[in-house]
C-alpha cells in the first residue's frame, strides 16, 4: 500500500500574511508563521457572540471603552499572531499595528 506523503508546512512573516490577507476575501489567522482559514460559526455560538457585545457595550456605554466583532484583526507581537476574536474589548485610544489601521495592538479583553 503506497505512503501518503508527509504534509509540508509552508511558513509564511507576518509582512506576507499581511498582504495576502488584506487581498482575500476569505479571513485567516496567522500563528506564528503558520495561517489557517477561518471557518463558519455555529447557530449558539453567533448566539453567545452576540450576547456578549450587546452586554458589554451596555455595562460599559457610559465609560471609555469599545466593544468590537470578530471583523477586528488583533495583533499579539508577544504570541507573534493575527487573530479574528469573537469579541474584543479595548479602553481609551485605539491603538493600530500600522497605518492600515486594521490590526488593533491594545486590546483589554479577548473573547
Amino acid at each position: 500500500m503506497p505512503v501518503a506523503p508527509p504534509i509540508r508546512k509552508v511558513f509564511v512573516s507576518p509582512e506576507e500574511y499581511l498582504e495576502l490577507e488584506r487581498a482575500s476575501v476569505e479571513k485567516h489567522q496567522y500563528y506564528n508563521g503558520e495561517t489557517k482559514k477561518m471557518s463558519g460559526a455555529c447557530t449558539n455560538h453567533n448566539r453567545i457572540t452576540r450576547n456578549l457585545i450587546i452586554l458589554l457595550g451596555n455595562a460599559l456605554l457610559e465609560d471609555d471603552y469599545e466593544v468590537f466583532s470578530s471583523d477586528h484583526r488583533v495583533r499579539n507581537t508577544l504570541a507573534n499572531t493575527y487573530v479574528y476574536p469573537d469579541v474584543v474589548l479595548a479602553k481609551g485610544e485605539i491603538e493600530y499595528a500600522d497605518e492600515e489601521f486594521d490590526n488593533l495592538t491594545n486590546p483589554l479583553m479577548v473573547v
